[in-house]
């Protein structure tokens, strides 16, 4: 599982946990439904974030929309 932190037309939203092979899938340029719609990434981060007991990686994806 990894934590997905959302922006969406860039306002953050809630994190999220998904299975890593649905966040290893999600590319720049993509069209995706997510809350109901449908939302084009525009890009995907990886961010390194400091955690007890172990750091974790937070990927942050950011989408425009929604798309018809």
């Amino acid at each position: 599982m990894k934590d997905v932190l959302y922006h969406y037309n860039g306002v953050q939203g809630e994190q999220e946990l998904h299975d890593n092979e649905v966040v290893d899938n999600l590319t720049e340029g993509q069209v995706i439904e997510h809350a109901g719609e449908y939302w084009k990434i525009t890009e995907v981060q990886t961010v390194m974030v400091a955690s007890d007991p172990a750091r974790i990686d937070v990927v942050r994806v950011f989408l425009e929309g929604p798309k018809p």
